[in-house]
C-alpha cells in the first residue's frame, strides 16, 4: 500500500513540473511574440499626376528596451508602372522609439501600383525580433497637359528661372541657357516643344530642391522663352515668361561667329595698319632706326591677325554637336564631305565654320 502511494506521489509531482515546464514556455513564448514593431505611410500626396515625382515618408515604432541593440532591414517589391528613385534606404532615429525614412517614386501613367514593403528587426545575431507590412495608402492618378501647347512636362510645388544668358549661335540663331530651380519637381522631364535643338545640360538635386541647367537654340527674333508648369500644390497650370537680353560679354564655351571677321578684328586691323604707315613713313624721314623697329613689329602683329583660320576637310555622317559634352545634342548629321574653317579647339572637340556660316562642334 505504501509503495502505490509512493508511485501515485512520484507521478502527480511528475504532472504539476510538467506543467510548471509548460507554463513558463507558454509566457516566454508571449513575450518573443508580442508586437514591438508599428509602421504607418505619412506625408503622401492625395493625388499624382503624369510623370510626378513625390514623396513618400515611413514612420516607424519599436518598442524594445534601451539597452538591446538591433537591425532595421526593408524589402519592397517591385510595384507596377511606378519607377523607384530611392536607391538606398536609410533610417534615422526621430524619438526614443521612433525612426522615419523617404521613399521618392515617379508615375509612369495612371495604372500604378505601390510597391510592398516589408520590414523587420533582428538583433545582432541575425536572430528575428519582428517584422511589419505596411498597408498602401490609396492615391489617385490625373492625367493632365493633353492639349497644353506651352506644358514643359513639369510637375512641382514651386518654380522659377534663376538666370538666363543668350549669345549669337549663327546669323539667324541664339544660343540660350536657362538656370531653373524647382521644388518637389520632375525637372529631368522639361522640354520646350516651340523648339526643334535643344538639351539637357545638367540637374542636380538638394533634397527637395532641384536645379536644371538647359540649352536651347531659338530664332533670333525670339524676345522671351514662354513655357508652363503645374503647380501641385495651387493644382492650376503656372506661366513663366522669361525676356532674353542678348549679352556679347557671355561667358560660355561659344566664341564669336568669326573671330577673325567681326567688327572689333576689323577696326583692329585698320589701326595696325595706320600704325605700320605711320612708323614707316617717320623712318622716311627720319631715317632713324628705332620707327623701322616699330614698323615691323606692328607689321608682325597685323600680318599675324589677317593669317586665315586652318581649314580641314570633314567627311560625310560627320556629327555636329551643339556644344563640346559627352552627352550634348547633335545638331545635324553632315550629308556629305564639305570643308570647314576651324575655330576653337580644345581636348575632344573643334568648332567649326561651315560655308553656309553655320556653327557646330564636332569630335576630333
Amino acid at each position: 500500500m505504501k509503495f502505490s502511494l509512493r508511485i501515485l506521489f512520484s507521478f502527480l509531482f511528475l504532472i504539476s513540473f510538467a506543467s510548471s515546464l509548460v507554463a513558463n514556455d507558454t509566457n516566454t513564448s508571449a513575450q518573443i511574440k508580442a508586437k514591438v514593431l508599428y509602421a504607418k505611410y505619412a506625408n503622401y500626396p492625395n493625388i499624382v499626376y503624369t510623370k510626378q515625382r513625390f514623396t513618400m515618408d515611413v514612420n516607424i515604432d519599436i518598442l524594445l528596451p534601451k539597452e538591446l541593440e538591433f537591425s532595421i532591414s526593408t524589402d519592397i517589391g517591385n510595384g507596377l508602372n511606378l519607377q523607384k528613385l530611392t536607391s538606398d534606404i536609410s533610417w534615422t532615429k526621430v524619438s526614443e522609439h521612433g525612426y522615419s525614412t523617404k521613399l521618392v517614386y515617379k508615375v509612369k501613367n495612371g495604372r500604378f501600383i505601390l510597391p510592398s514593403i516589408n520590414i523587420t528587426i533582428t538583433d545582432l545575431n541575425n536572430t528575428y525580433i519582428d517584422n511589419f507590412i505596411l498597408q498602401k495608402p490609396k492615391i489617385t492618378y490625373r492625367n493632365i497637359a493633353i492639349n497644353q501647347k506651352r506644358y514643359s512636362n513639369v510637375i512641382a510645388s514651386s518654380l522659377e528661372v534663376s538666370s538666363i544668358t543668350t549669345k549669337q549661335y549663327t546669323n539667324d540663331e541664339l544660343l540660350t541657357v536657362i538656370v531653373i530651380n524647382a521644388k518637389d519637381s520632375n525637372l529631368e522631364e522639361f522640354y520646350l516643344s516651340s523648339y526643334n535643338i535643344q538639351q539637357r545640360e545638367d540637374v542636380s538635386w538638394d533634397e527637395d530642391i532641384q536645379s536644371l541647367y538647359y540649352s536651347v537654340i531659338i530664332p533670333k527674333h525670339e524676345k522671351s522663352i514662354k513655357f508652363e508648369y503645374y503647380n501641385s500644390i495651387e493644382d492650376k497650370f503656372v506661366f513663366i515668361d522669361t525676356p532674353i537680353n542678348l549679352k556679347e560679354d557671355l561667358v560660355s564655351t561659344q566664341t564669336d561667329l568669326n573671330p577673325y571677321e567681326n567688327d572689333m578684328m576689323y577696326y583692329k586691323k585698320i589701326t595696325l595698319a595706320v600704325i605700320v604707315l605711320f612708323f614707316m613713313m617717320m623712318y622716311y624721314f627720319r631715317r632713324k632706326f628705332l620707327y623701322l623697329f616699330m614698323g615691323i613689329l606692328f607689321m608682325t602683329f597685323l600680318i599675324i591677325l589677317m593669317i586665315p583660320n586652318e581649314k580641314m576637310i570633314i567627311k560625310e555622317n560627320t556629327k555636329v554637336y551643339i556644344l563640346p559634352t559627352k552627352n550634348s545634342t547633335i545638331y545635324k548629321t553632315v550629308e556629305i564631305k564639305q570643308e570647314v574653317e576651324i575655330l576653337v579647339e580644345n581636348e575632344n572637340f573643334l568648332k567649326v565654320l561651315f560655308t553656309n556660316g553655320n556653327l557646330g562642334w564636332i569630335k576630333k
